[in-house]
């Protein structure tokens, strides 16, 4: 299908002592576009309703490849879906400066369906399935 493409802000706060976004802040970027697509999207989505109630990541992978720096620019990630389980999915990731056009990484998480109230990881329901299908790339490339 395709991938999925936001601009998420870079914060001057985001930098460290040498003057490139921290590494934990690039963490941020990615789950900020995840978030968006996973919560904000999901939930105007009436298959993708349930992401938005319980979601946890089980891995993250990042391959940091050049330093991002600050500028009012926005960094542009591009987030796929990757693999689908009946109880997980991988979501990939590519994060590129918004001022540059230069990839400055890519990652890859494991995602997790919980059900908060009964404190357990739960099946992705058919209708979640649909929904992340949208988003399904070959993990070659996000397209």
């Amino acid at each position: 299908m395709t991938a999925y493409r936001t601009d998420v802000g870079v914060r001057w706060s985001d930098m460290d002592a040498f003057g490139h976004v921290n590494n934990a802040c690039v963490v941020t970027l990615i789950e900020d576009a995840r978030t968006e697509l996973l919560f904000s999207r999901a939930a105007l989505d009436a298959r993708g309703g349930g992401l938005d109630q319980g979601l946890l990541v089980a891995r993250l992978s990042v391959h940091y490849q050049r330093p991002l720096c600050y500028t009012s620019v926005p960094a542009r990630v591009t987030l796929w879906v990757a693999t689908v389980r009946a109880a997980w999915f991988d979501m990939d990731y590519e994060v590129v400066d918004g001022s540059s056009g230069q990839r400055v990484a890519t990652a890859r998480t494991q995602l997790v369906p919980f059900d908060l109230s009964a404190e357990r990881p739960r099946r992705l329901t058919d209708a979640e399935r649909a929904f992340l299908a949208d988003y399904r790339v070959d993990s070659a490339g996000g397209g």
